[in-house]
């Protein structure tokens, strides 16, 4: 917090005293209204004046009632639509110059929605499936909608708000909980608290407030127990997981919560908790809204407001109690003893082959509940935009990002059985499966041949384990990475980097003992600097195939995509590796794909290092005929040129490609980022 206007302020986490010297009302963050004569605010200790005069007053006004966690969210008038399906034909017109009219619109979610919900209310957003509760939702909290065409405004405090501003001053809670799975439930909070809270606040403060978020959510108890996942490692029950995403956005006391499905999946007891969960930070003075689909009366019992959407329309918005008498009124009453969500539901669900008859009933209910909202005029006047004075949370230094997410990555990496242990033993058997087919190569006519193939397996082997094992595993790293990235936890070079560093002595350690184990026992060239530029080009191999896996996992969306991109990727550098036909054989629009393919320069390197300046005599088989088996023939039959500078120059090759193939990997991830970020 600054003590001057116009300086950048910490949006929460402020504590406020009941009175100044002179009078001035300034309330406490646990009740009470928000007093726009509020001059200062207190922080830790110390007093800050906030100048309420000159032209950033309105900004200040607005900045103070977010500080006093209070905020009143109001929505007028919102609608939503996909964006037009313009027919091919179409759109080739336009591009031709046709003056063709293109009147295609796209499917209305929402049409002109409007309502409000108050400090301390807990909304429940409910509808049958289809009815626009997720889009609703994620419309007002300002993420997952660019892909959407939004009309209408949303307002803080009566002010119409950005996305940005709306993202900057509340928290997120998606439907799937997201989470590294090999950290404990105090770690995960540990690493969000050093990322996301002010940098006002020391690191002290903020292990405290880690503490007091794992008391306020109920996790105290498995505080040091590992989060998990449902296949791989055991952890943390469904409730506690869901309650450790609600801790992961209470953490920085956002005064605005938004909750997308959060008893999906979970049993009626689990179900219960969470929702109350959601109560208990509603009455600290939070405005909550969440969707949720058909939840027991109990549950229902539990929110203050229920909204009912139907067919993108309001079809109510007031106290849960009020709603049946609504419905009553309208001559629709709910039997005795009968959930309510479930009466609302099956009332407002479009039913296959009754769609008219249920169209009909859903805007005859959508249409009464608007003559009865104009006629008490509930939606409010729209006040001056402050677009122009918005700030985001600033995120923490570079320095500070690297030094966190690469201790995240560390532990996460480590603490993998399945990353470490499994790759390992793979490493291992598959060397010692080759070391013994080629065990002890003799040096007769048959060994050019033999040492080629193992050359070439142990290239190929090098290719293939560590691109599929990436693709196993960063693919499903991204939806929290972008998770992250969107809460503005790190930037996206951060990640990379670290994950880069982090990998990076794993995979030169697994390649140097693949190398070592298949390389004498098979019999290569005993020199021992041959075997050091053996280790080199191999473990630039798999930098290359890592590269290769990061740039397909950041180009595609699933894994099952990737799976299928990285063979049709790959082939090609294996076809034109040299193995299987020389260069000088290729046509000519063919012959620069091995300009490109570094397994092409990696076979180059080791069969010119294994064979340069080798000679021996031998005999052909079955007669005692001598023949000289000379290196330089060798090297010379797959069209190679001899020379141990050749070798030097074809591991800086192989290196070039593999970072800048890393460097495309990056840029593809940033194109990502940007794709699901942009509003």
């Amino acid at each position: 917090m600054a003590g001057k206007a116009g300086e950048k302020t910490p949006l929460l986490a402020a504590s406020f005293s009941s009175a100044d010297s002179s009078g001035k009302h300034a309330l406490l963050r646990s009740g009470g209204e928000v007093s726009l004569d509020m001059q200062s605010v207190s922080e830790g200790g110390k007093s800050f004046d906030m100048d309420t005069t000159g032209p950033s007053q309105n900004y200040q006004t607005r900045l103070r009632s977010v500080l006093l966690n209070k905020v009143k969210l109001e929505w007028v008038e919102v609608a939503v639509s996909l964006p037009p399906d313009v027919p091919l034909k179409e759109r080739l017109g336009k591009l031709c110059g046709s003056s063709m009219d293109v009147t295609t619109t796209g499917k209305r979610i929402l049409k002109s929605v409007s309502g409000a919900v108050s400090p301390g209310q807990l909304l429940a957003i409910m509808g049958a499936s289809g009815a626009g509760k997720t889009t609703f939702l994620n419309v007002l909290a300002g993420r997952n909608s660019h892909d959407l065409e939004i009309e209408g405004s949303i307002r803080l405090n009566g002010d119409e708000a950005a996305p940005d501003f709306v993202c900057s001053v509340s928290g997120y809670i998606q439907q799937e909980d997201l989470f590294i799975s090999t950290l404990t439930v105090r770690e995960h909070l540990t690493f969000q608290a050093l990322l996301r809270m002010p940098h006002s606040q020391s690191e002290e403060v903020r292990l405290r407030r880690v503490g007091e978020v794992l008391q306020e959510v109920g996790l105290l108890d498995v505080a040091d127990s590992t989060i998990g996942d449902p296949i791989r490692i055991r952890g943390i029950s469904g409730g506690e997981r869901k309650r450790l995403s609600f801790a992961s956005e209470v953490l920085t006391d956002p005064p605005l919560l938004f909750v997308d499905e959060p008893t999906s999946g979970l049993d009626s007891y689990m179900a219960e908790s969470v929702v109350r969960t959601l109560q208990n930070l509603a009455l600290s003075g939070r405005t909550i809204l969440t969707t949720i689909h058909q939840p027991a009366s109990e549950i229902y019992a539990m929110f203050d407001r229920v909204m009912l959407l139907a067919e993108g329309r309001t079809a109510f918005l007031g106290k849960t109690d009020d709603a049946l008498t609504h419905f009553k009124e309208m001559g629709i009453e709910c039997p005795p003893n009968h959930n309510p969500a479930d009466f609302f539901i099956h009332r407002l669900a479009i039913v296959p082959q009754q769609e008219d008859e249920c169209r009909r009933r859903v805007k005859t209910i959508v249409d009464a509940y608007d003559e009865k909202s104009r006629a008490e005029g509930t939606v409010g006047q729209m006040h001056d935009s402050t677009s122009a004075a918005l700030v985001g949370r600033e995120m923490e230094s570079w320095c500070t990002q690297m030094g966190v997410i690469m201790k995240r990555s560390w532990l996460s990496f480590v603490r993998d059985p399945g990353l470490i242990r499994v790759r390992f033993i793979q490493t291992l058997f598959t060397a010692l499966l080759a070391g013994i087919v080629y065990l002890r190569m003799k040096f007769n006519d048959a060994r050019p041949q033999n040492s080629i193939g193992i050359l070439f397996f142990i290239i190929t082997n090098q290719v293939f384990n560590p691109l599929f094992s990436v693709l196993q595993v960063f693919p499903l790293e991204l939806p929290l990475f972008l998770r992250d990235v969107q809460n503005r936890m790190y930037k996206t070079n951060v990640y990379f980097i670290s994950k880069t560093i982090t990998e990076l002595p794993f995979n030169i350690i697994n390649a140097c003992i693949y190398t070592a184990v298949v390389y004498w026992m098979v019999g290569l060239n005993s020199n021992l600097e041959r075997f050091g530029y053996c280790v080199i080009m191999i473990t630039l191999v798999t930098l290359c195939a890592i590269s290769l896996s990061y740039f397909v996992s950041a180009i595609s969306p699933t894994i099952q995509v990737a799976m299928a991109i990285a063979p049709m990727l790959l082939m090609p550098f294996l076809l034109f590796g040299g193995l299987f036909i020389k260069v000088s054989d290729l046509p000519v629009y063919l012959s620069w794909i091995t300009r490109i393919s570094f397994i092409n320069y990696a076979f180059k390197g080791l069969v010119v290092n294994e064979w340069h300046g080798v000679a021996y005599n031998t005999t052909l088989p079955g007669t005692n005929f001598p023949i000289l088996i000379n290196g330089s023939q060798v090297i010379n039959t797959y069209g190679f040129k001899d020379g141990m500078e050749h070798v030097h120059w074809d591991m800086y090759y192989t290196l070039i490609w593999a970072v800048v193939v890393r460097i495309l990997a990056y840029i593809m991830l940033e194109l990502r980022v940007w794709r699901s970020t942009r509003k």
